[in-house]
């Protein structure tokens, strides 16, 4: 057994009383720069929050016409549980408002952006379809014209956009780092939250929190509503991180949890419990994170810390944009996804043609076979082209 002293991260002033918010009342101390601050708060979707836990509120956030947008959203909710019910279309309602409240007890401290249900691959274009006929309008319709095209964008997304007057809808048929066949196991697992009217069925709890863990971590936090919510999970999860650590670890997603537990605890004004799973213990001294583990633990523990060493510069940018070198020299240090776990499959997807070649040259299916040769055309061009 070895140990280790890692030390605790050291945000900015601003960054410090936004992550002090998810623990309840916080000031925001003289020195700090108040525009930044509110920059900070808008990037990372902690309007609700803030207005909700800071000393004088937040004087832009008009918490009435939030309220009533997070309710039409519930009430959405349960109408498409039941819409889908009666279709014999098996759906589960990942993140949004049902895991808002049960991580929460209340909707008003975390705003959700838009609704996301997962079904089975074979069952998209079905819900596709029934969407469509509902009135939602199907974001990547004008681009999927074709038979061979449509088939293709199964291999390439993770899901549809589509919206209805101010609501949005993220239809799903993969989660991360699920393989797209792997929705069975979900609904096994499934439990179910009373919301909208409806028994709205929910990922189980350790499912929950690896979808979260790997989504928000893949993100790099760039909304820090993701790390309140990870904070929320963990303090009532004890009982599930080693079953959570061995059900990452078969799948080589478990550096994910390394880096998700160790951010929490090298941010001391975060009041997170000792945490014990797979061989490790972390526990907090007043020099930092005290973290206890084998030999072979030790190495995938240092690579956590430089992600986290590179977290805390990400969580401090001020772009609303996620992408930048920063974030690209982060991401691509994570384990790569079941689905692209091997060479050939990243390959392959990597030069499958997409929907900017498809609006490049527009071939009939026929043809379609001439975008893989395209495909490196258009790249040089784009090159050629300074973009």
């Amino acid at each position: 057994m070895m140990t280790r002293m890692i030390p605790y991260l050291k945000p900015t002033v601003e960054l410090t009383t936004l992550l002090r918010l998810m623990g309840g009342e916080a000031t925001l101390p003289p020195e700090a720069d108040k525009e930044r601050f509110m920059v900070l708060v808008k990037k990372n979707r902690m309007e609700l929050m803030a207005a909700e836990n800071l000393a004088g509120g937040m004087p832009e956030t008009n918490r009435d016409e939030e309220t009533l947008h997070m309710m039409r959203q519930v009430s959405m909710l349960g109408y498409l549980i039941r819409f889908f019910e009666k279709a014999s279309i098996r759906c589960l309602s990942v993140k949004g408002p049902a895991m808002v409240l049960e991580l929460y007890g209340i909707l008003g401290l975390r705003s959700c952006h838009d609704l996301d249900l997962l079904v089975e691959k074979s069952q998209v274009d079905r819900a596709t379809e029934l969407l469509q006929r509902d009135g939602w309008q199907w974001h990547e319709q004008q681009t999927l014209t074709t038979p061979k095209r449509l088939a293709e964008s199964k291999h390439t997304q993770n899901h549809y956009l589509f919206r209805k007057g101010e609501l949005y809808l993220e239809l799903h048929w993969r989660l991360l780092p699920w393989r797209c066949d792997a929705f069975e196991v979900l609904w096994t697992n499934r439990r179910k939250v009373t919301l909208g009217g409806a028994q709205v069925p929910v990922p189980g709890k350790v499912d929950q929190m690896y979808l979260q863990v790997v989504h928000n971590t893949r993100h790099g936090y760039h909304r820090l509503k993701w790390l309140a919510d990870m904070l929320q999970m963990v303090r009532g999860s004890a009982g599930e991180m080693d079953i959570l650590w061995r059900r990452m670890e078969k799948d080589d997603q478990q550096l994910m949890l390394l880096v998700a537990m160790l951010l929490l605890q090298r941010l001391p004004m975060l009041e997170v419990p000792e945490a014990v799973f797979g061989g490790y213990r972390f526990s907090r001294t007043e020099q930092g994170v005290l973290v206890e583990a084998g030999r072979q633990g030790d190495k995938l523990l240092c690579k956590a810390q430089r992600l986290t060493d590179e977290l805390l510069s990400l969580m401090e940018g001020t772009g609303d944009r996620e992408a930048s070198p920063a974030y690209y020299h982060y991401f691509h240090q994570l384990p790569h996804p079941l689905n692209q776990k091997y060479l050939p499959q990243r390959l392959l997807l990597r030069l499958r043609p997409r929907v900017w070649l498809w609006q490049w040259v527009d071939l009939p299916d026929g043809w379609y076979w001439l975008y893989w040769i395209l495909r490196p055309v258009h790249k040089l061009w784009k090159i050629l082209r300074g973009q």
